[in-house]
């Protein structure tokens, strides 16, 4: 009897730690979910990294720009471009300078620049544009019509360097009765006018007297129908 008490008394030890290290385990199992859950809210990937953050305006992107004060809509502006220089032209302001900023950084400065000059207390939002017509490209687009398989909106890649010919070809190309040595452009200049000129493909096919012309956003390309 002597023997088994002596054992027993030996055996509480070791149950005392079986029972301190389960719990310990238990515990550093309860803390990992607290000390992961730190790391939940970095991004890990590029593509969380690049939706966090804010875009750089860069020139083509379309702006739509508006201003509230006490309560009223003084300013909305639509499908504002940026230009080659980097600016984009708002009332009162004038021409100012987007390029290179981001749209955090220029809502800022339009908040500043009409709160210290012309509105009290102004809340200014800026998003970039999307024209769904225009297939939402910031390079802008040009109009194919007349005698052509699919007439409407063409989009100005890119590079900036879409002819009339590539134009036509992207607009499904001729139909039936084109006049493809009538082919007229008409541009609107930046002072209100426009221009009309008159292409003929069919010149530029045999020749290398007549260039293919590049086109800018907003020119009208019209393929007019052979009359007999």
């Amino acid at each position: 009897m002597s023997t088994l008490r002596a054992q027993s008394n030996h055996s509480t030890p070791l149950t005392t730690i079986i029972r301190v290290g389960i719990t310990a385990m238990w515990g550093l199992l309860l803390l990992l979910p607290a000390c992961t859950s730190t790391h939940q809210d970095v991004p890990t990937t590029a593509i969380e990294i690049k939706r966090n953050a804010s875009p750089l305006l860069a020139v083509g992107y379309m702006l739509d720009v508006r201003v509230m004060a006490s309560g009223v809509n003084e300013i909305n502006e639509k499908g504002l471009r940026i230009q080659e220089s980097g600016s984009v032209t708002l009332p009162l302001l004038g021409e100012v300078n987007a390029g290179g900023l981001t749209l955090g950084a220029f809502k800022t400065w339009l908040t500043d620049e009409y709160n210290a000059k012309y509105l009290i207390n102004p809340i200014v939002s800026v998003n970039i544009s999307v024209d769904d017509n225009a297939g939402a490209f910031p390079w802008g687009y040009v109009t194919v019509l007349g005698r052509i398989k699919e007439p409407g909106r063409v989009r100005i890649p890119p590079t900036r360097d879409l002819t009339i010919m590539q134009a036509i070809q992207q607009a499904g190309g001729f139909i039936k009765y084109a006049k493809e040595g009538g082919i007229e452009i008409t541009r609107q200049e930046r002072d209100g006018t426009s221009t009309r000129l008159t292409f003929d493909m069919r010149k530029m096919a045999k020749s290398s007297d007549e260039a293919d012309i590049k086109l800018e956003h907003g020119d009208v390309v019209y393929v007019p129908e052979v009359i007999f």
